[in-house]
């Protein structure tokens, strides 16, 4: 299920070229809402966390007691790089920004990643 939903999200956006420099744009504040839409189809999100950046975009997910920091870079530059580059880590809870050690995702196979780190 997340997989699929995951390539309507790929396929939506992974064309889009975002532009921007002081502001954020209504462009992006759009993906933001529709990547927290793909999170929270499968985990419990933590909605007052994941947040909009400039044009980067972050949060914590919790499976099983157990939290997840999530994150995607600046997606103004290397266009389509956030799709295969997908940060997630361990977080002792959804205040810990260092966490554990960093692990990278394509945005397809990031369910079964996050699976794996959480067990």
């Amino acid at each position: 299920m997340f997989k699929a939903k995951a390539k309507k999200f790929i396929n939506k956006w992974k064309w889009i070229k975002f532009e921007g420099n002081s502001t954020i744009t209504p462009e992006f504040k759009s993906f933001v809402r529709w990547f927290r839409t793909l999170m929270k189809e499968i985990w419990e999100v933590d909605s007052k966390s994941f947040k909009a950046g400039h044009f980067d975009t972050s949060g914590f997910i919790k499976i099983n007691d157990k939290y997840i920091y999530v994150s995607i870079t600046d997606v103004r530059f290397n266009q389509n790089w956030w799709l295969n580059s997908v940060l997630y880590r361990t977080a002792k809870d959804n205040n810990d920004y260092t966490g554990g050690s960093n692990h990278y995702s394509d945005l397809e196979k990031l369910e079964e990643n996050i699976k794996y780190l959480s067990e």
